[in-house]
């Protein structure tokens, strides 16, 4: 809280009469004294000699293997030395010691999960999919830090997405679907979409799980979806299909996705409309609807306009910066792709961008039209 907030605060409590004015000065000298927090730039060092730290310890494990009795070491020797680390990032972080202790268990817990894969070797993809996938909920749970949560969100998200397309090598005639050619398997292409429904649900009941215990465990699940689910989208702002062996394709047809992240906004509107105490049903929701739907037809080949909307809206309902800043970030950079990744001549990508400059402008008018005239009914 910066001083101009805190003195204001106080001004209120000494007008209301719950705080005289010695009280008040001296409140005022007790929260506006020297700031005891370490500068930004002994963090950085900090964390620095931290994964430095971290480095030497995996270099002694490695170090210690290769000079063992047994001679040269197998795969197998490092799960030992991995599950060691990660136990012992675990308990290093529970002892909140400061930057420097707080980047060695980060470092070291990133080293003990590839230790930890590389150990268990030889297994196929499913199976290091689904070992990463157990070790991210592990962490999610015990190791309290609030950006490792983050990261293991992130990590186990792609986790998933890789143990759906490891599936295409073994079941492709399980629920798929054609595509130029191409056999894909349909949960591979709606993950995307399932993400943004259970995020958005996530965020709309911050409120509910506001309390410290479950929001410092939901709150960076709930970003790591987020992120998650925008960089699960980024690949389709390219027309183009990547190779994937076998004849199959890494990316294909978006709209599941683009159908469950439209269906989602379409809730979140209502949800919007229903707290601002505007009619769901009225005049200004059936057009907010009607711009969903407009806004669907584009993204069935760019879901990724729908799932910034929407991340932008949930930001801008709890007046979150952050959230808002990722949507934003993740729109910019996917318009750019989309734009030019188009195998069109530069006339008409101009065209296209002057035609959604003047939709967007319009709908920008028609929603202050609306808004005018309910401030002119409730005056009257």
């Amino acid at each position: 809280m910066s001083s101009r907030s805190v003195n204001a605060v106080l001004a209120v409590l000494v007008e209301e009469g719950r705080l005289d004015a010695s009280g008040a000065a001296r409140a005022a000298e007790a929260l506006s004294g020297p700031a005891t927090a370490t500068p930004w730039y002994l963090r950085i060092l900090a964390g620095f000699g931290g994964w430095l730290a971290a480095l030497f310890l995996t270099g002694f494990f490695l170090v210690t293997l290769f000079l063992s009795e047994s001679g040269m070491p197998s795969v197998s020797d490092l799960l030992p030395f991995g599950i060691l680390l990660l136990g012992g990032a675990i308990l290093l972080r529970r002892e909140q010691r400061g930057t420097f202790f707080n980047q060695l268990a980060l470092a070291a817990s990133l080293t003990g999960q590839v230790l930890v894969v590389l150990g268990v070797q030889p297994i196929d993809v499913e199976g290091s999919a689904l070992l990463v996938l157990l070790m991210q909920v592990l962490l999610i749970v015990f190791y309290v830090d609030q950006a490792h949560r983050v990261l293991s969100t992130l990590i186990a998200v792609f986790a998933i997405q890789m143990l759906f397309l490891a599936s295409i090598w073994w079941w492709p005639e399980n629920l798929v679907l054609a595509s130029d050619g191409a056999l894909v398997l349909l949960p591979v292409f709606a993950l995307p979409g399932v993400l943004g429904i259970v995020s958005m649900r996530l965020w709309l009941r911050e409120t509910a799980c506001a309390s410290p215990g479950p929001a410092r465990l939901l709150r960076p699940i709930a970003y790591g979806l987020v992120i998650g689910l925008f960089g699960l989208l980024l690949p389709s702002a390219y027309p183009f299909q990547y190779g994937w062996p076998g004849g199959m394709f890494f990316w294909g047809p978006m709209w599941p996705s683009a159908i469950l992240l439209g269906a989602g906004l379409l809730y979140l509107v209502h949800t919007l409309l229903k707290e601002r105490g505007l009619p769901p049903f009225g005049a200004f929701a059936l057009s907010a609807y009607g711009a969903v739907l407009l806004l669907l037809l584009p993204a069935l080949r760019a879901p990724g306009l729908i799932a910034a909307l929407t991340v932008l809206l949930l930001g801008f309902r709890r007046g979150n910066r952050l959230l808002m800043g990722i949507a934003l970030v993740f729109l910019a950079v996917f318009l750019s792709a989309y734009y030019y990744s188009l195998s069109l001549p530069l006339l008409l990508k101009s065209v296209a961008l002057v035609g959604s400059g003047a939709v967007l402008l319009g709908l920008r008018w028609v929603i202050f039209k609306q808004l005018s005239k309910r401030e002119a009914l409730d005056a009257h």
